[in-house]
């Protein structure tokens, strides 16, 4: 989607969230290429058109404590104690894939039996979610920027899980949706990752 000035208020356009395939942070695409199927993962069978109209949610929560001396009744210093970055939008896909990534599972883990003479196909997936929490690399791609006319902007996060808490409800009129929340854990080198937005096309 092509943004319109003034660029650096933006509204609307279409997000895509993106998981690694493996454990291991793959490169990230520049700005300019499309995710690489054998790296990448697309949340959802059809990416945003699957994400619900509430949007992506990017929350940097915090807490700080102040600091106050004897002789003053100001603030005289601020320390933050902790923080983090989290990502959450409704994915309305009710196939196994989604909901094993909805209840931060890996997909791979889904037993696909083929149909037989006088029995369906079916995909089976194992609810009890257990004490480990698979870690992945997120990637957030979002088709505008604030900085040009056709720019794209990504957030490349090395090292995420998956947190959310689905509650699939069965309503007529209403699809089944699930809640996805990706918090990022603090990579050794690379903290939290990045946000990269582009501001200039390639060279000659």
């Amino acid at each position: 989607m092509t943004n319109s000035a003034p660029y650096e208020v933006i509204g609307g356009g279409a997000v895509s969230v993106y998981v690694a395939v493996d454990t291991a942070i793959p490169t990230y695409p520049a700005l300019d290429e499309a995710p690489a199927a054998l790296d990448w993962a697309l949340i959802g069978l059809n990416g945003a058109k699957n994400y619900g109209e509430d949007g992506l949610t990017i929350r940097h929560p915090q807490t700080i404590t102040p600091y106050r001396s004897l002789g003053a009744t100001g603030t005289s210093k601020n320390f933050r104690e902790n923080e983090d970055l989290e990502f959450e939008f409704m994915l309305f896909d009710m196939t196994a894939e989604s909901y094993a990534r909805a209840l931060g599972k890996d997909p791979a883990d889904i037993v696909d039996t083929a149909a037989g003479v006088g029995s369906p196909g079916d995909r089976e997936l194992e609810l009890l979610r257990g004490f480990v929490i698979p870690t992945r690399s997120l990637l957030v791609r979002f088709d505008m920027s604030p900085y040009g006319e056709d720019f794209v902007m990504q957030w490349e996060i090395p090292m995420a899980q998956s947190i959310g808490v689905p509650e699939p409800v069965y309503t007529k009129g209403t699809p089944m949706g699930h809640q996805m929340i990706f918090r990022t854990l603090e990579h050794p080198s690379l903290g939290f990752g990045v946000c990269r937005m582009q501001d200039a096309v390639p060279t000659a």
